[in-house]
């Protein structure tokens, strides 16, 4: 049988051809789909058809997009890509026009084909296309809904009072920053607190599982109904997070379980601390109830007066007085830190 391109007579054919005619009319690119791409001018996430993609450098992601759209009748050794743009500035609502020179690199006969010569096995058929790029600069939907104040959450803290305050605010921020799928809208100051809108629900809750975790307070969780997906068809909600600190500080003391225990770190309904009396190391519940019974910004220096049993100077009646925990060790005339809880001196 001769090939029906040469006129050669050969053992194998493929498709009525010989090796060496098949080998020059093989491709293996079958189709290369037009592909309208867009990139937001803001974050640098970018589009192909109607989905918006992760952030990704401009030229980085005109290749991935590129390559999505290539059909391929067997995989490539290597596919080289060279996106030509003219200079320009990216700014939304402008183009850049420009071409992709693509080169698809692969071996046409399998390496197992007995039939085949050596030499072809190894040959590799290249490939050459060039291929025009509109670039479309604006804004993706997430950098869209930032410019409307769009939200679908809030996270309230309460309590200025605490100390813990600020850094319960600190944290919402740090754990926002790396996101770029989720951002605040709006910081809402109040008398008693703040408000953090957050564009996503599902963080909102997130967010406030580690606000209670490491501050511990009250935490309440509520959504309502405020709209409805078009495209998915489902019901969204927006969540409320409201997180109230607790009435008291670190170093506070406070009356709980029939202990004074000064305040050392607060984890969701616990408190951890150490006992005024015993100076050991300890954690309760805060739901069994307790009292505040001293502020640490309360806290008052004193002088040791007497070593053994512990006395300082009493800081209203200035009296040698015997401190209620005097298994401290301290030398006289040295200063030491005190607070007063029923009218006895503890040592802090």
């Amino acid at each position: 049988m001769k090939c029906i391109l040469c006129g050669k007579t050969e053992k194998q054919y493929y498709d009525g051809m010989c090796s060496s005619c098949y080998s020059e009319n093989y491709f293996s690119v079958e189709g290369i789909k037009k592909f309208p791409f867009s990139y937001c001018a803001n974050c640098g996430a970018y589009r192909y058809g109607v989905q918006w993609q992760q952030r990704m450098e401009l030229y980085e992601s005109i290749e991935k997009s590129l390559l999505y759209n290539m059909k391929f009748k067997t995989k490539p050794e290597e596919v080289i890509i060279n996106i030509r743009l003219p200079e320009h500035k990216i700014k939304i609502g402008s183009k850049a026009i420009g071409e992709i020179d693509v080169i698809v690199k692969t071996k046409v006969f399998d390496k197992n084909d007995e039939k085949v010569k050596s030499t072809e096995k190894d040959s590799v058929k290249e490939e050459e296309y060039t291929i025009p790029i509109t670039v479309s600069y604006t804004l993706c939907d997430m950098c869209n809904k930032k410019k409307t104040e769009y939200f679908e959450g809030r996270i309230q803290i309460r309590h200025v009072g605490n100390e813990q305050f600020s850094a319960a605010k600190q944290l919402v921020r740090e754990l926002i920053k790396p996101r770029i799928d989720v951002f605040i809208t709006k910081e809402e100051e109040l008398d008693n607190g703040i408000d953090f809108f957050i564009s996503s629900q599902k963080y909102v809750q997130n967010i406030g599982a580690e606000l209670y975790k490491k501050f511990g307070g009250e935490l309440t969780v509520t959504s309502k109904l405020f709209s409805r997906d078009k495209q998915t068809s489902k019901d969204l909600f927006r969540v409320d997070v409201l997180l109230r600190l607790p009435e008291f500080n670190i170093g506070d003391i406070i009356f709980i379980n029939h202990k004074l225990i000064k305040v050392t770190a607060m984890h969701e309904k616990k408190i951890v601390g150490v006992t005024l009396k015993e100076n050991k190391n300890i954690s309760e519940n805060v739901d069994k109830g307790f009292e505040i019974k001293a502020r640490n910004k309360d806290a008052q220096e004193v002088i040791v007066t007497k070593r053994k049993p512990l006395e300082v100077l009493h800081p209203y009646d200035y009296q040698s007085t015997l401190v209620a925990n005097p298994e401290f060790l301290a030398t006289i005339g040295s200063k030491v830190k005190i607070n007063i809880v029923d009218d006895r001196i503890y040592l802090i």
